[in-house]
């Protein structure tokens, strides 16, 4: 039989919103354990904490999000 561990990360600091321009801002937080971080959209779409084309696995998290338009 082959069993599931689910690992739960917790929020350890933030979330801070930082680097905000007219049509973009960053998101930064810290986790108490390493994982994957991403900020989800209202309409489920992921956007992953990346350098390089690569995901970072680690406790400290900045996702940037760019193409707003002004209100």
């Amino acid at each position: 039989m082959i069993s599931k561990l689910f690992l739960f990360i917790a929020l350890a600091i933030g979330p801070w919103v930082t680097d905000m321009g007219k049509d973009r801002f960053s998101v930064l937080w810290t986790t108490d354990s390493e994982g994957l971080g991403w900020v989800q959209l209202e309409d489920g779409t992921r956007v992953y904490d990346e350098f390089a084309g690569r995901r970072m696995h680690g406790t400290f998290h900045q996702v940037r999000l760019t193409g707003f338009k002004p209100w």
